[in-house]
């Protein structure tokens, strides 16, 4: 997904071996008991993560969130989505001595986008971003966000590209060293009907919830996908942060990346319900009056793209007005 190469585990496994890493290295920093945080009051982050049997990467995530360089501006909102796996005593623990980490429990099985809902309508934060359990951020990923909406008040959206993970013990560094990075494509309306570019870890305008609306929870994949179209169509742009502070883990298990996984079916129902309401009414002109309108012949090969139709006749003007 937004690479050159179709990344597999065993490539990953074969740079490993060949970079020498020893991730089983104890890397724990200072114990929570021995920890010194105060809030400032202030909250420009809400970050929302849905819980279910997470466990296994809890300690870590809480870890990796808590360490960000504005945690003392941000809040940490979890929706427990009846998770059978008892992590809201680890949560306990951490809201100790982190007191914007906030906890709430849902009694029956829920999706996730009824999770993220639930959050949004906690959040206090001027921008909320989602975190999944089992991804990782560099400890300056919210400042950078939070810094880039701060400066072009014109964006709606920030997003990145990010790393890949194989393997959930890897931290953020060892997985910078591997190398794996995606290349996704800025979003325009064209892009975003083909590759949901901001799927991992974007942050946005709290304000966007009241002015587009909040998650479509019958879908239980592509949700996130179906709002950025959503917000598209409402006129909200995106702005795409090149440095990859995010690392993506191909989690056999996920919601998105297990074999089981609804995500294909669903963005193609998101494309049924937006593509022809984004589609540039250019493209769906005849070929004789696509060519009246930018001044050109229709005498260009079939499998020519349209794209590279203008592309030709703005070269052409460049070289008629130097």
């Amino acid at each position: 997904m937004g690479t050159r190469i179709r990344l597999t585990k065993e490539i990953w496994e074969a740079r490993a071996a060949e970079l020498g890493l020893d991730v089983r290295s104890d890397k724990r920093g200072v114990p929570l008991s021995e920890r010194k945080f105060q809030h400032t009051g202030q909250y420009e982050v809400s970050a929302i993560a849905s819980l279910y049997k997470g466990r296994r990467y809890l300690e870590k995530f809480l870890d990796n969130i808590t360490a960000q360089t504005i945690f003392d501006r941000s809040e940490l909102i979890i929706i427990d989505a009846n998770s059978p796996e008892g992590e809201s005593e680890l949560i306990a623990q951490y809201q100790k001595v982190y007191p914007n980490i906030v906890y709430k429990r849902v009694n029956h099985r829920i999706g996730i986008y009824d999770a993220w809902n639930d959050g949004v309508a906690l959040a206090r934060g001027r921008y909320l971003t989602n975190t999944n359990l089992d991804d990782l951020r560099r400890s300056d990923s919210f400042a950078l966000q939070a810094a880039a909406l701060d400066k072009f008040q014109f964006a709606d959206v920030v997003y990145q590209d990010f790393l890949y993970s194989f393997d959930s013990d890897f931290d953020v560094e060892d997985v910078a060293k591997m190398g794996f990075k995606s290349e996704v494509p800025i979003v325009t309306a064209n892009n975003l009907l083909r590759f949901n570019s901001p799927h991992n870890a974007p942050m946005w305008r709290a304000r966007l919830h009241g002015e587009v609306g909040l998650f479509d929870t019958s879908f239980k994949s592509a949700g996130d996908y179906e709002f950025w179209l959503r917000c598209l169509l409402n006129g909200k742009r995106f702005y795409k942060l090149n440095a990859p502070h995010v690392v993506y883990f191909q989690n056999p298990e996920g919601i998105s990346t297990s074999p089981q996984s609804r995500g294909i079916v669903e963005a193609r129902q998101a494309l049924n319900m937006y593509g022809r309401k984004l589609t540039s009414r250019y493209l769906s002109k005849s070929r004789s009056d696509f060519a009246a309108d930018i001044g050109v012949e229709p005498e260009w090969s079939w499998e020519t793209p349209l794209y590279n139709v203008v592309q030709d006749k703005l070269v052409g003007l460049n070289r008629q007005f130097r």
